[in-house]
């Protein structure tokens, strides 16, 4: 299941990349039009490079060999470069991407690369079954003892949903709310 789940996952940007780029080879294309095709070949591209570093990153988790950056960063940095990667998606489904950060930016110690790619994988969902209406990334900080303080990331949408019965099902190793390849 995990290797037709990865294939489908891999096979949907890769289509994105390939239709595109056969698009952006018709003649008499406007400049606008050009420009729209190579962005979606870019977001498609780092869509495709995303889950295949979460692929590698399994991997590294798996043989316990997986170890945490410790850097100082922005969160509020991390969480509009992010937001900057799927604005073009969400722009042309017709959805509002709204960032809710604190006025202040502070700066932690952390890893702000798995940060990063956990919000890519909770925006990218959030857009992908989002068919109307926004997609919202808050951030709260809850300083704690020894200099030390709790970040809250949390993504809303307008979206689906998932089902009591498939929310059950989250949260084990290699689970999915649907697994199958039609989804």
């Amino acid at each position: 299941q995990f290797l037709a789940t990865m294939s489908h996952e891999i096979r949907t940007p890769m289509n994105g990349v390939l239709g595109m780029a056969q698009l952006l080879q018709a003649p008499g294309l406007s400049e606008a039009m050009r420009i729209d095709y190579a962005s979606t070949i870019l977001d498609s591209g780092s869509t495709l490079l995303t889950i295949l570093n979460d692929i590698l990153d399994w991997s590294k988790v798996e043989a316990g060999k997986i170890e945490l950056e410790q850097i100082i960063f922005s969160p509020d940095d991390v969480a509009q470069e992010v937001l900057t990667i799927f604005r073009h998606a969400a722009q042309s489904k017709g959805l509002t991407l709204e960032a809710k950060l604190p006025q202040q930016v502070q700066r932690y110690r952390g890893d702000p690369t798995r940060l990063r790619q956990i919000l890519i994988n909770l925006i990218g969902n959030a857009v992908k079954f989002t068919s109307s209406g926004m997609v919202t990334l808050s951030l709260r900080c809850e300083p704690a003892a020894n200099e030390t303080a709790c970040l809250h990331f949390a993504v809303s949408d307008t979206g689906i949903g998932i089902s009591e019965e498939q929310q059950q099902h989250l949260f084990q190793p290699f689970a999915q709310a649907d697994g199958s390849t039609t989804r």
